[in-house]
């Protein structure tokens, strides 16, 4: 099984400009045979929007705007599952916070309290008069149909200027199509990876999450709640795919400096702290998990953006890495997760794992 990143620095307001350095990146770098292809959060509207108004010309109806658009198109051509992010408005009567509608009764949710908290965040305060507006992330399967439909539970201070929670909490899903029957499968003319035993196994229950989600409830819940790496476990998930705009603490005289000088080498210090963050998964003896961190680099205004996109497998101890983007770099990552892994790292006890200063998207 194929994963690849598209990892890029889309700027502010400039969705055809993004699209067409997307669009660029994936010609260029003469992307083919993948399963899945992800892209970081908001791909095409850029994040760092800071107010309701800012964002409001960019917002995209629910699965059938821009981003959704792309998705098909790009899926199709491709013959792969694509994932994009984009700032969504709800013009539905029912406001469903999360959707998996290709698949019936395929989701699986296990949220707790303490995942799903009353939304007490300020974006609970916005005007419920007008249309929801969320953070999401649509699935695209190979033939253009939606597959599944994930709106951020957990937001971070710009969410927060203008997107609501999700009410419903995490996500998995499968996003493998129907075994094809036995006797259609003698005249299928061309052969697919998803066809193959690993990576319906990988695909039968994948857990979607958009950044700030792996981090503790508003900064505020205990930082060994875990909330994501456990809904992970709970829910059996082999595959954890995370669309990110994961920011970095840097100035941006700072970003452009160290990027000038090291463009293509891994920002340790945001690997280290993922990695913490989803401890719980790290330390499972039940079968290693993959975890696809799909981020975005370069800068908006005075945000500056991690890059380090990265395709791990953890457990039993273990951080395997299959693959890695530097901090500065926009191409596409291509991890087979059959080959072996590029470094793998021995965890110790999780006193010797610090987290850092408070990250996020």
């Amino acid at each position: 099984m194929k994963i690849a990143c598209l990892q890029f620095a889309p700027e502010v307001g400039k969705v055809q400009e993004n699209i067409a350095k997307a669009n660029h990146i994936l010609e260029r770098d003469n992307v083919s045979g993948v399963d899945i292809l992800v892209l970081p959060e908001m791909a095409f509207s850029g994040y760092n929007f800071l107010s309701p108004e800012a964002i409001t010309p960019f917002l995209e109806p629910t699965k059938s705007g821009t981003s959704t658009q792309w998705a098909i198109k790009t899926a199709t051509r491709l013959n792969c599952i694509v994932m994009v992010g984009y700032p969504e408005v709800d013009i539905s009567e029912t406001k469903m916070a999360s959707t998996s509608s290709s698949l019936p009764n395929s989701s699986v949710r296990l949220t707790t309290p303490q995942e799903a908290p009353a939304d007490t965040s300020p974006s609970a305060e916005l005007d419920t008069s007008s249309p929801r507006r969320y953070n999401s992330l649509v699935t695209v399967s190979p033939t253009g149909a939606i597959l599944a439909h994930y709106r951020k539970s957990f937001l971070f201070y710009t969410d927060e200027t203008w997107a609501s929670e999700n009410p419903l909490g995490f996500l998995t899903s499968a996003l493998c199509p129907l075994p094809t029957p036995p006797s259609l499968a003698a005249s299928t003319t061309s052969p697919s990876s998803f066809s193959s035993s690993s990576s319906n196994d990988y695909l039968a229950r994948v857990t979607q999450g958009i950044c700030m989600d792996i981090n503790p409830y508003r900064f505020l819940a205990p930082p060994d709640a875990f909330e994501f790496a456990n809904h992970v476990l709970a829910t059996s998930s082999r595959l954890a795919i995370i669309s990110m705009a994961w920011l970095v603490l840097s100035s941006p005289e700072e970003w452009i400096e160290e990027t000038r000088e090291h463009a293509e080498e891994l920002e340790i210090s945001t690997l280290t702290y993922w990695v913490g963050r989803l401890r719980p998964l790290v330390e499972n003896e039940g079968g290693k998990i993959v975890v696809v961190c799909a981020n975005r680099t370069g800068i908006e205004g005075e945000a500056c953006y991690a890059g380090s996109s990265t395709v791990m497998k953890l457990g039993g101890g273990n951080v395997e890495i299959m693959g890695y983007l530097g901090r500065g770099a926009e191409s596409v990552l291509v991890v087979d997760l059959e080959e072996e892994p590029k470094y793998q790292l021995r965890i110790g006890p999780a006193e010797e794992m610090g987290e850092g200063d408070r990250q996020g998207d």
